[in-house]
């Protein structure tokens, strides 16, 4: 999907639609107005996972404040008989609606202390391990027994012995699969924000273990040898795809070696609906090439070496942060750091920009007239002019701070309250 912005100003249309009609609708056809919302809550989950700091555009639109309310009997919780397909939606309702009120999608590019609550981030994530327990269509689907533990085999042992590549794992279904993966990504993302807000070093080794099951479904899903037209992997489903959890799995890699076999199936990947695995791929490109030059820069002022070797510890890495494609076709992402280099327990850790790519895309995804802007060195910047949907401050003095009071974005805030306000 070349151009996003038109699909999802398509996809509020439908949003407000299906609010317009919904009580008149009930009363005709259950069925098929529950399908229809069901549909529409997938893509609105997509939404908000591509637009920056977004929240549901569906919940926001709902006068009761709630997914599933107004529909009498139409909770997609309910586990009793659940299909791969309802386990989808059960666990998507289920992260749409902690990402309303605290932000668990968007949680790390925010400074610690507007990132979700210690007390949430445990109800949350005892929520996702129900979800797993009560998914058995969707753990069943798997060739090895991960049913009555989704992390079954990888205890124990620590990451550095985890192989790359690594050894496929394999389900029955690409559905079951996704359903895991995105599982996955936000107990991993709940764990590295709680060893962010605790500072207790289990929780960053526990996050490793989800990220490399992740790695083994994109092993099983691409295989080596595969091409584009034998994978079983839909090439226009307007849906989540593995290309956007690896790609969000890449930060919380273990090794190198773990993030390069990752840009690999990103590319392999390709084009998915609205998600682009090349897109991903260069931004996670050009993420390596900061942190070398990171590395470079810490060698020459004699730095302490890293625990985790040349990626650092998960609290002082590189955030990417991608924008949606613009109407012109380019393609631009910011790279987020810990203000100052602080660890966890410290004090409220903000995140600086420090730096800006911009490119464009070939017809195989190649990137070409790719530009550089520095933030992190005064008076490196090539420019200190953004676009409007562009990360901005109220300084012009770089480097340019997040904080939750300014509006460095221009849309957050009024992104919070649903992702279409991006566009509007």
């Amino acid at each position: 999907m070349n151009h996003p912005q038109s699909a999802l100003r398509h996809l509020w249309a439908a949003v407000q639609l299906l609010q317009s009609n919904q009580f008149n609708q009930l009363g005709r056809s259950v069925e098929s107005f529950l399908a229809l919302r069901n549909t529409i809550m997938k893509l609105d989950f997509l939404a908000q996972s591509i637009v920056p700091y977004s929240q549901s555009s569906l919940i926001h639109i709902s006068n009761q404040g709630n997914l599933h309310c107004g529909w009498a009997g139409m909770n997609t919780k309910e586990s009793t008989g659940r299909s791969v397909f309802a386990d989808r939606d059960a666990l998507v309702q289920l992260i749409s609606e902690y990402n309303f009120i605290d932000k668990v999608i968007w949680g790390p590019w925010y400074s610690t202390t507007s990132r979700p609550s210690l007390n949430i981030l445990m109800q949350f994530q005892s929520e996702l391990q129900q979800w797993s327990i009560d998914s058995t269509a969707t753990f069943g689907n798997c060739s090895e027994r991960i049913l009555s533990d989704p992390f079954a085999g990888l205890e124990g042992q620590p990451a550095s012995s985890f192989p790359i590549p690594p050894e496929p794992l394999h389900f029955n279904s690409t559905e079951a699969a996704i359903n895991v993966a995105l599982f996955n990504n936000y107990m991993a993302c709940t764990m590295s924000m709680l060893a962010c807000s605790t500072g207790l070093s289990r929780y960053e080794s526990d996050v490793f273990r989800p990220v490399y099951q992740n790695l083994r479904i994109a092993a099983g899903l691409y295989p080596d040898n595969a091409t584009l037209v034998t994978s079983a992997v839909p090439r226009e489903a307007f849906d989540v795809s593995l290309s956007l959890l690896l790609y969000l799995g890449f930060r919380r890699c273990y090794s190198t070696s773990w993030q390069n076999w990752t840009i690999c199936k990103l590319r392999q990947c390709g084009r998915q609906g609205l998600l682009d695995g090349h897109a991903f791929a260069n931004a996670l490109e050009n993420l390596g090439n900061l942190q070398l030059r990171a590395n470079i820069r810490s060698a020459a002022t004699k730095s302490a070496p890293e625990p985790h070797g040349l990626l650092g510890s998960l609290q002082s890495r590189i955030i990417p942060l991608l924008l949606p494609r613009g109407e012109d076709g380019r393609l631009s992402a910011f790279y987020l750091q810990p203000e100052g280099g602080h660890f966890a327990g410290q004090h409220d850790i903000a995140l600086q920009v420090i730096a800006k790519a911009i490119w464009e895309q070939d017809d195989v995804g190649c990137m070409i007239n790719v530009k550089f802007d520095f933030y992190d060195c005064p008076g490196k910047s090539d420019t200190n002019h953004f676009a409007r949907h562009d990360l901005q401050s109220a300084s012009s003095t770089p480097p340019y701070i997040i904080d939750p009071v300014d509006e460095h974005f221009p849309c957050r805030h009024s992104v919070e309250l649903g992702w279409h306000s991006f566009f509007t």
